[in-house]
């Protein structure tokens, strides 16, 4: 079996893992292009990277907004319009009711290792004092599913 660590959507994670050009519009839209390339992984990897606040560097809500309806007009996948309440609660810094994440992540369960929609949907939830088992267990359940 090949080692995950090697794979071209690793490589393209470790590019782009905290690192996602908000900026640089041209670089930007090559970027998210390049993940739709590669794999629905990396596509839903693109998306984690520009719903994420980054640490190091300042961007608005509105470029966020309009990169992600950039990476929604480059490609196409039947998750997309049940991630998107999640993707925009984590723009917005809001949460998405625990038991919406944990329906949104079980329909993510049916298309083995979108662990980059399955972490958007698992971050966005409301980890209130029941919302955070929940979420675990919905995300543990569904990885060993995947294993």
């Amino acid at each position: 079996m090949p080692d995950p660590s090697k794979t071209p959507e690793a490589a393209f994670a470790a590019k782009i893992d905290c690192r996602f050009p908000y900026a640089d519009r041209d670089l930007a839209t090559a970027l998210i292009a390049e993940g739709w390339s590669l794999s629905a992984e990396a596509a839903f990897g693109i998306l984690h990277e520009i719903c994420q606040k980054p640490r190091s560097e300042a961007v608005s809500r509105k470029r966020q907004y309009e990169l992600v309806v950039e990476w929604l007009a480059l490609g196409s996948h039947p998750l997309q319009q049940h991630l998107l309440p999640c993707a925009h609660a984590l723009i917005e810094g809001s949460k998405v009711p625990w038991p919406d994440a944990v329906s949104v992540m079980d329909e993510i369960a049916g298309y083995n290792g979108q662990y980059s929609a399955l972490n958007i949907a698992l971050f966005a939830g409301d980890r209130d004092h029941e919302g955070d088992a929940q979420l675990e267990a919905a995300h543990d359940r569904i990885t060993a599913a995947w294993a």
